[in-house]
């Protein structure tokens, strides 16, 4: 039995590149801007617990939290995103820290679908500041660090 040509090829030119010294790209998911996690050494997300009227946090996204009489920012995060990875790590690291002046809300981007249309938001990585009443007053996806500082600051 014989191998088929393009396994044949394949496996020819990976025995080449090996006796080369060579080896194949591996993929990266490096992001476009320098990542600043502030001293964290790994994202384990949101809170996943409510708060109080008025108090700060970055807490998993429920159900009353758009429109809640609260200046928020949300989200959208997939954890399939090296970016939204990133950013979680990011703002987990910020709120231990430090108490920031805004409430952000971690939005699943692959089950929040209503609330995706709602805004306009067409990819992960994407961070919606909204107002009391839950208007949206800015819209920015993969933002950079200063970017992020800026939109937790309301």
């Amino acid at each position: 039995m014989s191998t088929p040509r393009p396994l044949l090829l394949i496996l020819t030119l990976s025995a080449l590149l090996v006796a080369c010294g060579k080896s194949l790209p591996q993929a990266t998911s490096t992001p476009p801007y320098p990542v600043d996690n502030f001293g964290a050494t790994s994202g384990t997300g949101a809170m996943a617990r409510s708060l109080l009227p008025g108090e700060t946090g970055y807490i998993d996204f429920q159900d009353g939290a758009v429109g809640n009489g609260e200046k928020s920012l949300l989200f959208f995060y997939a954890k399939w995103d090296p970016f939204s990875n990133a950013n979680d790590a990011t703002l987990q690291a910020l709120y231990q820290q430090q108490p920031l002046p805004i409430r952000i809300y971690k939005v699943d981007y692959d089950t929040q679908t209503d609330l995706k249309n709602r805004y306009g938001i067409t990819q992960s990585n994407t961070f919606v500041l909204i107002n009391a009443n839950g208007d949206p007053l800015k819209i920015i996806s993969y933002p950079s660090q200063e970017d992020l500082k800026v939109l937790i600051q309301g």
